[in-house]
């Protein structure tokens, strides 16, 4: 059986200033192996880092997500 696929126009998406704000302080990545110095099994997955004491404020707990599985 063959469906018929209707194109439709495209939608704008607009973010709101709250979902922008939070997108800018969400520090969660999802993938660390380009680097073999962060490179972790949660690859692929959202998911932080601790606190690199080198680059204070780069990795650590998430502040949006704080429930967020890591190796912290």
């Amino acid at each position: 059986m063959l469906m018929k696929i209707e194109q439709s126009e495209p939608v704008e998406a607009t973010l709101s200033h709250e979902v922008l704000d939070e997108i800018d302080d969400c520090p969660c990545i999802e993938y660390c192996d380009e680097d073999p110095k962060t490179k972790c099994g949660l690859s692929g997955t959202p998911h932080v880092h601790p606190e690199d004491p080198n680059h204070p404020g780069a990795y650590g707990p998430c502040p949006v997500h704080p429930g967020r599985p890591g190796d912290h």
